[in-house]
């Protein structure tokens, strides 16, 4: 699996979500300063089919709030994968947990269904900068709570409530979603970048390998 890179260095992170018990009183104190993300899981390597549309997930990504609160979040894709044709991204989906599950209608209004998760479906658009990045999506919606302080510690603090920590911690995650299309077949590496929209140098980037093989009988 590729490992995100940040001026840190490596990191690779999972964390299981839950619900359950109240935290304990100043449980959880928050970051500050700029946002700023670390890489938590990516997807890899990536194999395609030649001459297809690649519905999400194409790829996969997760990341996560380490800074101060974020207000807008910005994909990159780059990479010889990408400079030579052999994919075209299309769209990036960006979902995040919400802090209050919201009730949703639905048409006529006799059913609901309770919704925790907030979705967002961005374009992909032509883009250069000094890291090799030749298109991105930007999010602007998307929005993230600031980081909390010493995570493991925090969780390790909650004790029995440490199901309902983690929830309150995954709010600060988001999972991106990617969809290309395909030429090819051939083989080439993808860069991906994903940055808080007011501040470029607190993102993470990562090369994933694809290979697009023939079409499918």
């Amino acid at each position: 699996m590729p490992r995100w890179s940040t001026l840190s260095g490596w990191i690779s992170d999972v964390v299981e979500l839950a619900f359950a018990f109240p935290l304990p009183p100043g449980w959880g104190e928050t970051k500050q300063g700029p946002p700023e993300l670390e890489g938590v899981w990516l997807d890899g390597p990536i194999r395609l089919r030649e001459r297809e549309r690649n519905p999400f997930p194409a790829l996969k990504a997760v990341v996560r709030s380490t800074g101060g609160p974020l207000n807008g979040l910005v994909v990159g894709l780059g990479g010889s994968a990408v400079e030579s044709g052999l994919v075209v991204p299309w769209r990036a989906r960006v979902t995040t947990m919400l802090e209050k599950p919201r009730v949703e209608q639905f048409a006529g209004g006799a059913l609901t269904n309770i919704a925790d998760r907030e979705k967002i479906e961005v374009p992909f658009e032509p883009f250069e900068n000094d890291g090799g990045l030749t298109f991105r999506a930007e999010a602007m919606e998307t929005d993230l709570p600031a980081g909390i302080v010493d995570r493991e510690k925090a969780i390790l603090e909650a004790g029995p409530a440490s199901p309902r920590a983690e929830r309150v911690l995954s709010l600060r995650d988001a999972q991106i979603d990617f969809s290309f299309g395909t030429e090819g077949p051939g083989e080439g590496d993808l860069i991906v970048g994903v940055w808080p929209a007011a501040n470029p140098e607190g993102g993470v980037a990562a090369v994933v390998p694809v290979s697009v093989g023939p079409p499918g009988q």
